[in-house]
């Protein structure tokens, strides 16, 4: 798909500063299938500049909680706290993500929110604990 529409192997590297660009049919044809498909510039996704090419998912954070989330909830990119990238058909990273993507997990499974809030809980109070004997 990005080979068709971009000419390049990711649409991502149209933005590498090699000349490359989104030609008008391929923005057309990218906001006539917005409803189908998702476009994520993680370039401010935190940990998105460790490693090459596809491996950004592993390595960070932020895009392997956004995919996560994606297949467990089935949220779209504005519901996990994704922001329309200016001037073009595609979500990017906005710097409180973590914060809005917990917000989004709190709306629509409330008890593992609260699970994992006491969690965190615990081990913030265990390590106080284990320095105090």
């Amino acid at each position: 798909m990005s080979q068709f529409l971009t000419r390049r192997q990711r649409v991502g590297q149209m933005f590498g500063g090699d000349g490359g660009e989104l030609k008008p049919w391929g923005r057309k044809a990218l906001v006539e299938y917005a409803d189908q498909i998702s476009l994520i510039n993680v370039t401010n996704a935190e940990g998105a500049e460790s490693g090459n090419g596809h491996g950004y998912f592993r390595n960070s954070p932020w895009a392997s909680s956004d995919i996560l989330m994606t297949l467990y909830y089935g949220l779209t990119p504005k519901q996990r706290g994704l922001v329309d990238e200016e001037g073009l058909p595609m979500y990017t990273f906005p710097p409180d993500f973590i914060n809005r993507l917990w917000a989004a997990i709190e709306k629509v499974d409330p008890e593992f929110a609260e699970d994992y809030k006491k969690l965190k809980a615990a081990e913030t109070a265990q390590p106080a604990a284990a320095s105090e004997e």
